[in-house]
């Protein structure tokens, strides 16, 4: 299983759920996905948080604080258009999705902005 793969969460699973994938993962979200795996919304931490502000119980659905219109890339997006996207909306990753829009990936801004290996030593 790939690292992002972990934080794919079915509609029925519970915020408890969704936070331990969060906390389990490095990538700070997780995906609720059918079983397809077409995106059907994210849950972050602020997500969580404004769940339990409102006083929903951390045994209901991930579903009941989702954003159900997240932004999101299309697989083969360019290194620079995803750093336009992520800075644009203020987000630190961005689920990548297939021809089909299903999940193929996670892009976190903190890979995308580490220095480039460069061939040429000079």
């Amino acid at each position: 299983m790939k690292n992002w793969e972990q934080v794919l969460l079915t509609p029925e699973k519970t915020i408890r759920d969704a936070i331990k994938a969060i906390d389990a993962s490095s990538l700070q979200i997780a995906l609720i996905v059918d079983a397809r795996r077409q995106l059907l919304g994210t849950v972050t931490d602020g997500d969580v948080r404004r769940g339990i502000l409102k006083g929903i119980s951390l045994d209901r659905p991930a579903t009941e604080v989702m954003n159900p219109n997240p932004t999101v890339a299309n697989l083969g997006d360019t290194r620079d258009s995803l750093l336009a996207t992520m800075k644009l909306k203020e987000i630190r990753q961005v689920p990548l999705l297939d021809k089909d829009r299903c999940v193929a990936g996670i892009e976190i801004l903190d890979n995308l902005i580490l220095p480039r290996a460069r061939e040429n030593r000079v």
